[in-house]
């Protein structure tokens, strides 16, 4: 397998998300005072449809009943959103950071003992530009007497998770901030994402993710001595964060030192091939090298590590384009159709479609 010659940069977020419309000074005071507040329709709400309930397993039930009651509250799931509790009651939406803050709030208040809950073993990837976002994530447990109740509203499927880890509320703000520090990096609003970013270290400095997005964020403003020390603290407080070595693999190799930047990439050498952007870039590499049946193979292992990704299938149906083969460029194309994230994105694909249905039908008549 070919090394990858350019390395891209990692940022940890608690699901994925988009930075509000507020002010910096606004939201500092949102998240720190508010981030578990009840507003009073909350509060009425519980007051009438919960309390008199009896019995905390029935109390539980009817929280989460009232979530979902269209009529009552009819709250929608979104990824890119991350919102204080009582913000994501007023929107009925949030992701699942925003999603647990709301729940957890509202079960206190109901007399519950709610807590946060980390999820390690969830893996997704998107790309944002020249960085690509792992999102990890959270959700939170009950404790009933001698039983423990796990509520996710991402996933009310039979998925289990196993890598949990019950966390206090500083550590929960703590990724608020993160969040909403890397969307203003992704945005290259380097300044409010440091204040943001420490802002969460100040919260719990233990949080090697953070560490490890401020170190991106130092790489990009050219820090670069600020940068490695971020890396090397992240792995110090964890040494399963395989992103910050990543991260530092890459930065010895923006520097030149290829041979450092080796090293740290083969003790991560398996992690880094779950990550199905690597695979992809690999094969950019080899399309634009105009080794077609190379990028092929490295198209379909980021298919394999991540089959919803509009943008693997577009590049693949183009490589099979580029060795003749219209049948399978259209079967791609048509799969990432169904997966692109806008109308606008799903008409291109559409000409790219009758442009191929054109030239089969031209070899046809040949």
């Amino acid at each position: 397998m070919k090394k990858l010659s350019i390395f891209l940069f990692f940022i940890i977020l608690v699901c994925f998300q988009v930075y509000p419309d507020l002010k910096t000074s606004e939201k500092e005071i949102v998240a720190d005072r508010y981030f578990l507040s009840l507003n009073n329709e909350m509060k009425e709400l519980l007051d009438e449809h919960v309390l008199p309930v009896k019995g905390e397993k029935r109390r539980l039930d009817k929280i989460v009943e009232l979530i979902f009651d269209r009529s009552v509250v009819g709250f929608d799931y979104s990824s890119v959103r991350t919102y204080t509790a009582s913000e994501t009651f007023e929107k009925r939406t949030g992701n699942c950071l925003s999603y647990t803050a709301m729940f957890i709030s509202m079960a206190r208040y109901a007399g519950l003992r709610a807590k946060f809950q980390e999820v390690s073993d969830f893996l997704d990837w998107e790309r944002r530009g020249n960085m690509i976002v792992f999102s990890t994530h959270i959700n939170s447990v009950v404790e009933i007497g001698t039983r423990i109740y796990e509520v996710d509203f991402q996933y009310r499927s039979e998925k289990k998770f196993w890598n949990r880890k019950v966390v206090g509320d500083k550590r929960a703000k703590a990724h608020y901030f993160n969040n909403i520090g890397s969307e203003a990096l992704l945005k290259k609003d380097y300044s409010l994402a440091e204040k943001l970013l420490r802002r969460s270290i100040d919260l719990d400095s233990s949080f090697s993710f953070v560490w490890s997005n401020l170190g991106v964020l130092f790489k990009a403003i050219k820090r670069v001595d600020e940068a490695e020390e971020c890396f090397e603290r992240a792995i110090i407080l964890d040494t399963k964060n395989h992103t910050a070595k990543m991260n530092l693999a890459g930065l010895y190799e923006s520097q030149g030192f290829k041979k450092k930047s080796d090293k740290l990439k083969d003790t991560i050498k398996k992690i880094m091939r779950m990550n199905p952007y690597y695979h992809f870039d690999l094969g950019l590499t080899e399309y634009n090298r105009q080794n077609y049946r190379d990028a092929i193979k490295n198209f379909k292992r980021a298919i394999k590590r991540d089959p919803k990704k509009s943008e693997f299938y577009k590049k693949l149906a183009a490589a099979y384009y580029k060795v003749g083969d219209l049948i399978k460029s259209k079967k791609y194309l048509k799969k990432g159709q169904k997966y692109a994230g806008s109308d606008k994105e799903k008409e291109k694909y559409q000409k790219k479609l009758e442009f191929i249905h054109i030239k089969l039908k031209q070899a046809e008549s040949n």
